[in-house]
């Protein structure tokens, strides 16, 4: 003899016998055979598995698409319906645990993809997602086992903020990496299911999530200092051939660069330290201020040294504190200090 299912609340995912019916009672699944409530077995056919009324999710389609064209009611029916329809959203938003809805808030505050039916499949699908983040069940989230060293791991509130705060700056902000395009475009318009994994984002990155988790882009307030330091990698390190799009974490290590570089000059001038460096060589300002930072780093590391240097060496506390002033200091470009 079977016994009766447990109740089990309706977002939890749960395996559904194929051949059982389920009637959603109260926020919960019940047996159709169980319901006592003439009335509302009336609803259902047992026998042909089909259901003889509008369901409610036809039901509120119908009074939504009814609100919004509500211009063919009176003034009175159309306010009716559509405070109708906040009380519904309202119970559904009711439904989901107040920290998922306040994630979910804050994702729609940031100018990203919005989310706001609480009723609809993908807002239940990242109320789960958020679930499993805060359980340490990241493998529910990517299924096929990627980024098995954050299974495991419960992901606090604040770190997923941290996260959605970092992409939305990438995806909606022209002063951060990706530049505008379609690649920033593609970004703003994923949805917050996708940005925490898709098996169709490319490379090892499926997990925009864990991307932006710990490394936030960074502003390009010096871009042609910028350039000038990534056109001498390229030129030394890689041959020549630059990559078709620079990866994040290395775009913000030669922003970093560029921003040390500087404030290190202003630090040089405010102290009155720079000789006549500007008549070494031909080019820009920063062309030069490039060429030294390099030059600085490329004769420590030695020739040999360069197959293995990575644009984290031009960002470096050990470049800005001991390799850049040493080497400033010996081709005179540094001055005594006053005695």
């Amino acid at each position: 003899m079977s016994q009766n299912p447990k109740l089990i609340h309706d977002d939890i995912p749960f395996f559904r016998p194929k051949k059982t019916m389920l009637f959603s009672y109260n926020n919960n699944y019940k047996r159709i055979d169980n319901i006592k409530d003439s009335s509302t077995r009336k609803i259902y056919s047992k026998s042909s598995k089909s259901s003889t009324s509008i369901s409610s999710k036809d039901k509120s389609l119908e009074e939504e698409n009814t609100v919004k064209n509500c211009s063919s009611l009176s003034e009175t029916a159309c306010s009716e319906l559509k405070a109708q329809a906040r009380e519904r959203r309202k119970s559904q938003f009711d439904r989901h645990p107040a920290y998922a809805n306040d994630i979910i808030s804050y994702w729609n505050s940031l100018g990203l993809r919005q989310h706001r039916n609480p009723a609809s499949k993908i807002y239940r699908e990242i109320v789960g997602v958020l679930r499993d983040l805060r359980l340490g069940r990241f493998s529910r989230i990517s299924n096929n086992g990627d980024y098995p060293e954050y299974n495991g791991r419960p992901f606090k509130d604040f770190e997923i903020r941290r996260a959605i705060l970092n992409f939305s700056l990438a995806a909606t902000d022209d002063n951060y990496e990706p530049p505008p395009g379609r690649y920033k475009d593609f970004l703003r318009g994923l949805s917050m299911r996708e940005f925490f994994y898709s098996r169709y984002l490319k490379g090892r990155n499926k997990s925009l999530f864990i991307d932006y988790l710990d490394a936030a882009a960074v502003v390009d307030g010096n871009a042609g200092l910028t350039n000038s330091i990534k056109g001498l990698y390229v030129r030394d390190v890689l041959g020549g051939v630059a990559p078709e799009r620079w990866g994040r974490l290395d775009e913000n290590k030669f922003r970093r660069a560029a921003e040390r570089l500087s404030l290190f000059w202003e630090r040089l001038r405010r102290e009155d330290r720079l000789g006549v460096w500007e008549l070494l060589g031909a080019g820009s300002e920063e062309e030069q201020m490039a060429g030294l930072l390099w030059e600085a780093v490329r004769e420590d590391v030695g020739d040999e040294g360069l197959s293995i240097l990575t644009p984290g060496w031009l960002c470096s506390d050990t470049t800005f504190n001991r390799r850049l002033p040493a080497y400033l200091y010996r081709q005179a470009i540094i001055s005594d200090p006053e005695q």
